[in-house]
């Protein structure tokens, strides 16, 4: 009977030994991983720079500036050196527009279009520097008619004829802006020596304005499609 009871114990404890031992083995197969995904807000920031008369770089921000250069003369030139950096995270399409009027005088007798008759002196010559100095191709613009335009290799210019007491102007940086960088617009204006007293008339208020557009580069094929679409009814003579 002992040795019966002995057997049992002994199939039991072999039993519970198997069922420990299939417990400790019995396992799923598993894996994992973790992805954090981070995401920072970048910026389109410009800073545009122009010399004042004191000769002073002036940081021109969103308010307005009115410079006075005072008296102009033949052969005076007056230097600007403005200047646009990319100051935010994005890369950017940097464009200008620019407006040229002089109260009741007639400006466009004095300055000119290019390629346009009228004027004594084309607007590419009275700016110089800077984009200015870049060689220009006249393109054809068949969807705007009312457009004069020049193409660079960087730069498209402009010339909205529309205007018969002054001139708009737009400017297009075809490269992008890196972070960091800058592109001049122009060194500044010249009053040509061969002026007479009739064309120096027509600039005694002379007042010229710039106004700078910056949007971001992704998303955009080109810089005209950028600046018109970012500012759509903003930029350029309405």
């Amino acid at each position: 009977m002992k040795k019966l009871i002995l057997i049992a114990g002994a199939a039991l404890c072999a039993v519970a030994l198997v069922l420990v031992t299939v417990g400790v083995t019995i396992a799923w197969f598993t894996d994992m991983k973790e992805s954090t995904n981070v995401f920072t807000a970048g910026d389109v920031t410009i800073k545009f720079t122009e010399l004042n008369p004191e000769g002073e770089i002036v940081d021109v921000n969103s308010s307005h500036i009115q410079m006075d250069y005072g008296h102009v003369y033949p052969g005076r030139e007056i230097v600007k050196q403005s200047t646009v950096t990319n100051t935010g995270s994005e890369l950017a399409y940097i464009a200008a527009e620019i407006v040229i009027l002089d109260d009741e005088r007639d400006i466009n007798a004095a300055l000119g279009i290019p390629g346009v008759p009228g004027g004594v002196t084309p607007l590419d010559e009275f700016f110089f520097g800077g984009l200015w100095g870049d060689s220009y191709t006249r393109v054809e613009v068949p969807s705007a008619p009312h457009f004069v335009e020049w193409e660079s290799e960087h730069h498209i210019i402009q010339y909205d004829t529309r205007m018969t007491d002054g001139f708009w102007i737009n400017i297009f940086v075809k490269d992008t802006l890196a972070s960091g960088n800058s592109v001049s617009l122009w060194e500044g204006f010249r009053f040509p020596t061969y002026w007479t007293n009739d064309e120096m008339l027509e600039c005694t208020n002379l007042r010229i304005s710039v106004r700078i557009f910056a949007v971001q580069a992704a998303g955009f094929e080109n810089c005209p499609e950028a600046i018109t679409t970012a500012f759509s009814g903003n930029f350029g003579y309405q």
